[in-house]
């Protein structure tokens, strides 16, 4: 909105104090170091399984997924049944198995290509937000994003780096 004195309030952020915070943060828990891991696909699934549960159980729904299907063009073309069993310990096996194959079914050949580098596609597929898609460019290709879901949006307004109820572009 020009001309009415308008900043967008990631501009009215004080950059020294999110530099002190990242420090202190630093101090504290050290810099994060895993690598990027270059496994799309993998991290796109293991999102998707991460929805409304913990860590435990979605890495004990993809290990399953893994080991009775072996690919994920088996889990694409498997009836939904199967792959909803295989993922229940991770919760909502039913609305999560159905996304699943939404996803592998609208990914085109290969599925785990360069395509998934790409947050516009990404954020075409069924079901992917921006938290998603932040999560498969930030951990499976180190590409600079910030996945923000409830809590990062409620420790951020909470140190005043977001505006309450901002949406996630802001």
């Amino acid at each position: 909105m020009q001309g009415s004195g308008f900043l967008p309030y990631a501009a009215r952020v004080d950059r020294a104090r999110v530099r002190r915070i990242r420090d202190r943060l630093r101090e504290i828990y050290g810099i994060p170091a895993a690598p990027p891991h270059g496994r799309g696909l993998d991290e796109l699934i293991l999102t998707v399984l991460s929805q409304s549960t913990n860590d435990r159980n979605r890495d004990v729904a993809f290990l399953r997924l893994r080991r009775r299907f072996g690919a994920w063009e088996a889990v694409r073309d498997a009836p939904n049944e199967e792959v909803e069993e295989a993922i229940r310990p991770g919760g909502i096996s039913k609305v999560k198995s159905k996304r699943i194959q939404e996803i592998l079914r609208a990914l085109p050949d290969p599925l785990d290509g360069p395509h998934l580098r790409d947050r516009d596609f990404l954020l075409s597929l069924p079901g992917v937000g921006r938290k998603t898609a932040a999560c498969v460019l930030l951990f499976a290709y180190g590409e600079p994003d910030v996945p923000v879901d409830t809590h990062v949006s409620r420790v951020g307004t909470r140190l005043g780096l977001f505006r309450p109820k901002a949406p996630f572009e802001e």
